[in-house]
């Protein structure tokens, strides 16, 4: 192969480091690299060509006149002293070739390196602006099966695939019944879990081995329009035992699920049925009991609904 010259070479460098630039701005980084490769391959055979030219210098110039002199040994050695003065030695110029083809593929990697960590902080911004994040299934969960803190977790997810009861906290499902299917990696929503804040029907908003039991109440005795989804009551009801009608506490401490039709937790105007959630024993007793009064507890320490 016809050995090429210096110019020839420097002028494939700049062709290529153009090509690299042009990589960069456009954001395909093997292309980068592969011109990177073919950078640093062109700055090994620019050292062999200013190797070989050097090698390949006459000992001595010839003087204009086409007439060789000899020269004494005092003009050799100044010869040879201006020569390294002014060009350095052959390692100094090798030196200095690879140490300026270093350099270029070091600055190269720095700007590099700067426009990838800019875009990725750019594509970051984007992204958040585009999730939300919920509570997702670390695993198929099957319907009727317990959720535990381990079966969920919290992750980012595109804003369209995000259910608009999405689960926001790991405590909003872990311990209540799944009652549809959890695909492992969706999002979990209020509604597809027993006992939540949000259920999609009153079965959904009974928790596991409690029933949901409604009473007709009038205004004077259901604290219309008091209550709201999701606080404590006690149960208060005329028992008669035969002798004596006494009132006494049916139920206590126990949660509202809805008034009238309202399964939320928004205000009502007004409500003249109260469903409760109960044991299947205080169901019992309260059906067989009359003048039945709600009595509201504070939403403080046990008596609190959290969820």
């Amino acid at each position: 192969m016809k050995r090429r010259s210096q110019e020839e070479i420097r002028a494939d460098i700049a062709r290529v480091e153009a090509e690299e630039r042009a990589a960069m701005e456009a954001g395909h980084s093997r292309s980068v690299d592969r011109l990177r490769g073919r950078k640093q391959a062109l700055g090994h055979e620019l050292e062999r060509a200013i190797s070989e030219d050097t090698a390949a210098m006459p000992a001595t110039p010839r003087p204009q006149g086409g007439q060789r002199t000899v020269g004494t040994p005092d003009a050799t050695a100044a010869r040879r002293q201006r020569t390294t003065v002014q060009g350095g030695t052959r390692q100094d110029r090798r030196l200095a070739a690879v140490a300026g083809v270093a350099i270029a593929v070091a600055v190269a990697t720095v700007g590099f390196s700067g426009w990838r960590w800019t875009q990725a902080q750019g594509e970051l911004s984007r992204l958040e602006k585009t999730t939300v994040p919920v509570v997702t299934a670390t695993r198929d969960v099957a319907p009727g099966e317990v959720i535990t803190s381990s079966d969920v977790t919290i992750a980012s997810v595109p804003k369209a695939f995000a259910p608009k009861d999405a689960a926001k906290k790991v405590d909003d499902v872990a311990g209540h019944q799944s009652v549809t299917q959890q695909t492992s990696g969706t999002a979990i929503s209020l509604s597809s879990v027993s006992g939540s804040k949000k259920p999609a029907s009153i079965a959904a908003a009974v928790t596991e081995g409690n029933v949901a039991y409604t009473v007709a109440l009038d205004n004077s005795t259901g604290l219309s329009p008091l209550l709201s989804v999701g606080d404590k009551v006690d149960v208060l009801a005329s028992v008669n035992d035969g002798q004596v009608v006494r009132t006494e506490k049916v139920a206590g401490s126990v949660r509202v699920l809805a008034l009238d039709g309202n399964l939320s937790g928004n205000k009502s105007d007004g409500y003249s049925n109260v469903t409760l959630e109960l044991t299947e024993d205080q169901a019992l007793s309260l059906s067989s009991s009359t003048g039945v009064r709600l009595v509201a507890l504070p939403v403080t320490g046990a008596n609190h609904n959290a969820k």
